[in-house]
Order: C-alpha cells, then structure tokens, then sequence
C-alpha cells in the first residue's frame, strides 16, 4: 500500500505524553501558532484526545524510537514549549508508521484494499452520498456503491511549484467535495514549510527534499549569504518561531537576492546519521555534506489548512460522507499548523470517524441486488439517457426512488462508468420480450449512453462514447460469450414504449465488429419508396420479425404499428413510418439469409 503524505513525514507525531507536560500546554502552542483563529473545540479535542491516542499506539506496539532503557524518546521542534514529539527511524516517522499500520490492515481479512485507484467523483442523491465513481488501473471506470464514504484524500501541495507534497496531493478530494455543493473552509490556509532543501542537483519534476523541522529543534540555526544568523532579531524564540514566521523571514531574505543557509555543524555532526538518517542521504545524494557544509533552505507549500467543512467527528455537510486529515478542515489548525500535529490530526480524528459512523442508520440506495437467472447473462441492451444533463441522469439512476438503473453509463467524453455489478439484476429493460424471453433484466446487461433523445433536441453520439461502447461491447461479449444476433436496442424488446437508443445510434458501424446484426443487400434492393406490398408479402414480413425476435404481435398473427418503426429505426432510419414496403421485407429476407449470427 503506497501514495499519500504520511509516509513523507519525518518529524513525528506530537502529544502531551511526558511527565511535565499537559493538553493545555500543548492547546496552548497550537493556538499560538494558528494566529488565534483557531477552533477552540477542535483544539481541545486533538490534544487532549490526542495524548490517549498517542499511548495506544504505543501499547500497540508501534515502532517508535526508544532510548537505552526502553524509554520513548520526546524531541522539540519549532513553537513547541516542550519535548513532545514521537519519531520513529529518527526523522523517517511517517515511513515507519505507514508500513506498519498497511501490515496490520493486511492481514485483518475485513478490509480490502483498492491500490492504483484514483477518485474521480462523487454521488450524491437527495443531499445523501450515494457512492464514489472511481477509475482503477485495468478494471477502468468503476461506480463503488457505498452508504457511507470517508475522504482522506490528503492536501494542495502539487498546486503549487515548490512543495514538499507528494505527487499525489492534486486537491482532487477537495475538488470533488466543491462539485457536489459541499461546504468549504479556510481555503486562504496555506502553510509553507520554511526549509526545503534548495539545489539545483535535486530531481527535478519531484517535491524538494524536506530539511525537518526537528533539527532546528536540537540546535541547528538559520544563516544569511554572510553566515550570519537572522532569526534571533525577528522573534523571541529566533529559529524555534512558528512555521509561518520562519517561512516569511526566509523567504524576504531570497527576494532580495541572498541565500538562506541551515547549519547543522556544530550541534548534530556527530549525532546526524542516528537521528536523522533521512536529512543526511537527502543532502549527500544532492552533493552536500551536512558535516562540514551548511544546507541551502528555502520555503516550499507544505500543508492546508483548509479543506472540507467538517465537525469534530468529521462530519460534512453531505449526509454520509466524512472526511479526516488533510482534506479536513475542523479548524484545529487556525491559520498555520503546529509541527507535529498532522499526523496526529490524522490519529484523532480518523478515531473519531470509526466511532461515528455506525450510529448512522443505512441509507439505500438504486441497486436491485437480485439474483440472476441461473441461464446467466446472454444479452446487452443500449439505452440512451433521454436527458440534457449528465450530472442530472447519473443522480437519477443511483437514486432509490428512481427505479431506474444500469450496469454502464457512458459520459459525453466516452467515460465509462460501471454503476451496477454485471453480477447484480438492473432496473433498465422494464416491461419488454425478445423471442421467448419477457424478463429481461435477469437475462441482460444494461448500457446507457448519455444522450439528450428525442423530446430534448435528439442529438448525434461523440465519436468518444461509439470508441467506449465498442471497447466495452467487445469485453462484454468476449467475457460472457454473447453473440451478436444479442446486442439490441431499448426499442427493439420495449417498441410500445421506448425509441431509443434510435435512428442516430451506428448499428451499421458497430455490426462490422460483429457487435449486433446487419444486412448486406446490393442497392437495387432498397427500393423504399415502394411502400406498396402483397398481404403474401406481409404476412411473409411478420415472419421475418418473429424469426428476428421480436415478439409483440397482436390476435391477428400481426405486428403493431411501433414494432414495425422500431425495425424501421435499428435497420431504415431513412423513413420511419409503420408501414412495410419492399426495402423492410428485403433487409428482414437477408437478415435470415445471412443466419443473424
């Protein structure tokens, strides 16, 4: 399990767990560093809770550093007022976490992870998450139905050109929440961490290397182009200021031209391999040696601050959904985040959402979860939405009340969208027959393609959703053995009821990939205008029907007006009338002819 930003962080993980500190304490320096404008609520949740987190996962056996007599080791780091800080691996805590807690939920058999998984958005029905469309590497676009959704989507910092951030942190869990009319807060929150390695020999396209925050807290000191250190005349606490002090300090320094150097020389030389094994490989693989060159630093967007509205359980304004971490905005943080407290935002309140969510009652949502015939699946039927709005037709085929569903929705941009389990029964061929079979839901996978249809200005399909359709037509026939004669229209088993997909729909096209049937006839043959035929001649064409599949005929062995148009539609769309000429009998002829296979 890799991705995300936790196992980026290399300080650790902030709580009031030694002898002489408190929650106050540590609420305290939180809102020193967020400029006051944090939640007080929030704030006393997180430190207070935070400490009982903390000792949780210390009894739980998390690998956290130790010192000779088994004591965990408290490191300080900047706008702290005490030592703190648990790390792990010295300044590599998040890696070690990380690694740990993916072994624990790999071997606990309720969970399964979806990895190479990129949400894309959400669904939402009547002011209640209904589930999350999401695209996964070789499965493609899937629809995942869930009740209840958590998002720890993580940060912005890929917004920004210098970031510590993961490639991963693209704001897409935000970006998602402000589609679906979600509340948002403190977006203005941005914190830039004041110590970024700044070389010219780092990769380039990837984050800067992060100096952490915890060397300034053993010691080491900020310098100007001059080796002269600035910070003891910007704030009482010089290099230990809040984060956003710092950044700025530096930052005003690298406008001017200067450079801004981190020395760490004189106080870790001799310690800096043990305890910060990550700073020292960062800075040698860069061609510095920290033990006798000072760092060049520079700020770089680190964290957000703001994000999704949320409460202290993590509750949105979106019934169903929570949200925790970075995504979040609780208003923990106020306008800059404490070193430290990120990770452990993450513990607090990613507690709090489990403890959450099963009070909430189960909320249904559009899926008929029957079971199939036990014959299985032998038939695909196309559908067009009949709606102008994608965002509109989607909400209407994941809403309960709806009684409409389907296996596939294809978007205008050829997404494809698996909404239904093949495995499940959907709500899309209503009331319909095709040869001997009538319920034909249980028998047929549903595909709707996003189309305005006939009462909405009927409109042509991209090329983009005919490219989709015949990709996933193709692996639907392939996976279940489907034969062509078996790819039919909405209108071809439901004529009474239903035009679509229509006369726009390529059948023509998509025959030649033995995706539905078609005729081959020399063009003298097609002599539409003929409308005149024998009743020999009609009877001889309701025979064709029948043979063909269609099976709504009347008392007198006749087939109704609409059946004959929806012949009309799939295989003549030049005239669409209802009534049969030479043109119908001689396609329907050769369509026996040619065996419908």
């Amino acid at each position: 399990m890799t991705g995300g930003s936790t196992a980026w962080a290399q300080g650790g993980i902030a709580g009031a767990v030694g002898l002489t500190d408190s929650p106050q304490e540590h609420a305290s320096d939180t809102i020193l560093a967020g400029a006051g404008l944090n939640v007080s609520s929030a704030v006393e949740v997180l430190t207070t809770e935070g400490a009982d987190r903390l000792n949780e996962l210390i009894s739980m056996g998390a690998p956290f550093d130790r010192d000779e007599k088994g004591q965990i080791i408290l490191g300080r780091e900047a706008a702290h007022g005490q030592r703190r800080i648990v790390h792990a691996g010295g300044d590599s805590t998040g890696h070690h976490i990380h690694k740990w807690l993916s072994n624990i939920v790999s071997k606990t058999p309720s969970i399964e992870v979806k990895e190479s998984a990129f949400a894309w958005e959400l669904v939402v029905s009547n002011n209640h998450i209904c589930g999350v469309l999401v695209y996964q590497y070789k499965e493609g676009w899937v629809f995942h139905k869930a009740p209840f959704v958590v998002l720890a989507t993580g940060g912005s910092g890929q917004l920004f050109s210098a970031t510590t951030n993961p490639s991963e942190a693209t704001a897409d869990g935000l970006a998602m929440a402000i589609r679906a009319g979600l509340k948002v807060a403190d977006l203005e929150f941005v914190q830039f961490h004041p110590t970024a390695l700044s070389s010219s020999r780092t990769s380039k396209g990837l984050p800067m290397p992060l100096i952490t925050e915890a060397l300034r807290g053993e010691g080491a000191t900020l310098h100007n182009s001059k080796g002269q250190r600035f910070m003891k005349d910007v704030h009482p606490e010089a290099e230990l200021a809040p984060r956003d002090i710092v950044a700025r300090s530096i930052w005003e320094r690298l406008i001017e031209g200067e450079k801004v150097y981190l020395d760490v020389r004189e106080v870790l030389s001799q310690n800096l391999n043990n305890r910060f094994p990550t700073v020292q490989s960062i800075c040698v693989e860069a061609g510095i040696d920290p033990k006798t060159e000072m760092i060049p630093v520079a700020p770089a967007a680190h964290y957000h601050m703001g994000g999704i509205a949320a409460d202290e359980s993590g509750r949105t304004s979106l019934q169903g959904l929570w949200v925790c971490g970075e995504v979040a905005s609780t208003g923990a943080h106020g306008a800059n985040r404490l070193a430290s407290n990120s990770l452990l935002e993450g513990v607090v309140f990613g507690h709090r959402v489990a403890e959450d969510i099963p009070q909430k009652q189960t909320y249904s949502i559009n899926f008929n979860e029957f079971k199939r015939s036990p014959k299985g699946i032998i038939y695909v039927i196309f559908h067009y939405t009949g709606m102008v709005s994608e965002k509109k037709a989607i909400k209407r085929l994941a809403n309960k009340n709806s009684k409409v569903s389907c296996h596939y929705f294809i978007k205008r941009d050829g997404t494809i969208i698996n909404m239904v389990p093949d495995k499940f029964v959907a709500w899309h061929a209503g009331l319909s027959c095709w040869k001997s079979h009538k319920n034909l839901n249980s028998r047929s996978i549903g595909i709707e393609i996003q189309n305005s249809g006939h009462t909405n200005k009927y409109e042509k399909f991209s090329t983009k959703q005919i490219k989709s359709l015949l990709l996933l037509s193709k692996i639907l026939k392939k996976k279940y053995n489907i034969k062509s004669k078996n790819f039919l229209g909405h209108s071809d088993i439901a004529p009474n009821r239903k035009k679509d997909p229509g006369e726009k729909f390529p059948w023509k096209y998509l025959a030649k990939y033995k995706i539905g049937i078609w005729y081959n006839l020399p063009k003298k043959y097609l002599k539409f205008k003929d409308i005149e035929v024998s009743k020999k001649n009609k009877r001889l064409f309701n025979l064709y029907l029948k043979k063909i599949g269609y099976c709504q005929i009347n008392k007198k062995a006749k087939y109704s007006k609409s059946v004959i148009k929806a012949f009309q539609r799939r295989f003549r769309s030049k005239i669409i009338n209802g009534k049969i000429d030479n043109e119908c009998l001689e396609i329907a002829k050769n369509l026996i002819k040619r065996g419908l296979n």
